[in-house]
């Protein structure tokens, strides 16, 4: 017993390994399928870190009014979700997770998404944050123009309905990923902030709520200073001795 190890305090219970819920999933629907993200937790509710999960439990249904996640949970769908790699119990870390699933089965209704995770398969985490859309028929991309103009470059593209923004996206050289220079709700935007002598490359992506259309086709475009000067504005002359 003096060659034992042991601890100075009170004797704990067992945890009863029940995650902390997640409280970031997001929903998009993009093109024809519904693009969902969010970060399994990395402990538990009493803090034990989690190195593997039995089961994460994603479920889309109708919505329901007034909502209740026990009716709901009842009548909606679960997708397999792939688990996550295990972690590391003495550093653990949110897990990144995401999956696309097909969209058309929700076409034309309104639907919740929720998420839950498990230690033990009957230790489940509370239901993660709802998520509410309406799935409405694949949003086209735009097919778009780009052209330089006196006051930037220019995009062009058909507009395809009424309702519908647009999110146009820049990307240079010097850029990893594409960046959102502006929004539209016209079929028509200028890049005042795009530099000369530099070559771009942009998307268009049409939105309507938590519904967006995947990527146009890259349209490149460069701004080349090829044009005028503004019109002198603002002349005046005073007349002077042996001078104007």
């Amino acid at each position: 017993m003096m060659a034992g190890c042991g601890y100075i305090g009170p004797v704990l219970p067992p945890s009863p390994l029940i995650p902390n819920g997640i409280t970031d999933l997001a929903v998009v629907e993009r093109g024809g399928r519904l693009t969902i993200t969010f970060n399994a937790p990395a402990r538990t509710m009493d803090q034990v870190a989690i190195k593997d999960f039995s089961e994460i439990d994603l479920r889309i249904g109708p919505a329901v009014t007034p909502f209740d996640f026990a009716p709901w949970a009842a009548k909606a769908k679960q997708y397999p979700v792939e688990l996550p790699p295990p972690n590391n119990p003495d550093d653990p870390q949110p897990a990144p997770i995401s999956l696309q699933l097909p969209a058309a089965e929700w076409q034309g209704q309104d639907v919740v998404v929720a998420v839950r995770t498990a230690v033990k398969h009957d230790r489940y985490s509370s239901w993660s944050n709802r998520v509410a859309l309406h799935v409405i028929p694949p949003l086209e991309p735009p097919v778009a123009t780009a052209e330089p103009t006196a006051q930037g470059i220019t995009l062009h593209w058909a507009a395809q309905r009424g309702g519908l923004s647009y999110r146009i996206y820049r990307q240079s050289v010097a850029d990893k990923q594409p960046v959102e220079v502006g929004t539209s709700d016209q079929p028509k935007f200028v890049d005042t902030s795009a530099q000369a002598d530099i070559d771009y490359r942009y998307t268009v992506v049409a939105t309507e709520q938590k519904a967006e259309s995947v990527p146009s086709a890259v349209v490149p475009a460069k701004l080349v200073d090829t044009f005028a000067p503004s019109v002198p504005a603002g002349v005046t002359a005073l007349a002077g001795p042996d001078s104007v």
